[in-house]
C-alpha cells in the first residue's frame, strides 16, 4: 500500500460534489424555465417538443460543461454512481474510492436540487 492509498482524496470527492451540484443546480433551473407553470419559455417557444429538445440540449450542454471545467478533470466528472459503479466493474476505480464517489454525488445532488 503507498501513500496515495493512505490519504482521503478529499479534491476528488469535493470536485465530484461541486460538479453534481451544479448540473443539477443549472439543469433543474432549465426545466424550470421552460416548463415552470408561467413561465415565458412557452410563450417564445409554444411547441413543447421542441421546449424538451432545448430543454435536453441545454442540459446536455451543462454535464459536457463541467466534465471540460477543471472540476471535471480532477475527478473525472463521473456526476452519477450508477457512471462511478460502471469504473468499479471495469475494474478503473476502487470500491472504497466509489463509496466516497456516490456519497459526494449523491450530496451534489441534494445541494443543486
Amino acid at each position: 500500500m503507498d501513500a496515495s492509498d493512505r490519504r482521503f482524496p478529499w479534491l476528488l470527492y469535493g470536485s465530484e460534489l461541486a460538479g453534481t451540484a451544479l448540473l443539477l443546480a443549472v439543469g433543474l433551473s432549465v426545466v424550470i424555465l421552460d416548463f415552470g407553470r408561467g413561465g415565458a419559455a412557452a410563450h417564445f417557444v409554444p411547441d413543447a417538443g421542441l421546449r424538451r429538445l432545448i430543454t435536453g440540449f441545454l442540459f446536455g450542454t451543462a454535464g459536457a460543461l463541467i466534465a471540460l471545467s477543471p472540476l471535471g478533470r480532477e475527478s473525472g466528472a463521473h456526476l452519477n454512481p450508477v457512471v462511478t459503479l460502471g469504473f468499479v466493474l471495469m475494474g478503473k476505480l476502487r470500491v472504497r474510492h466509489a463509496i466516497g464517489y456516490a456519497a459526494a454525488q449523491m450530496s451534489g445532488a441534494t445541494l443543486g436540487s
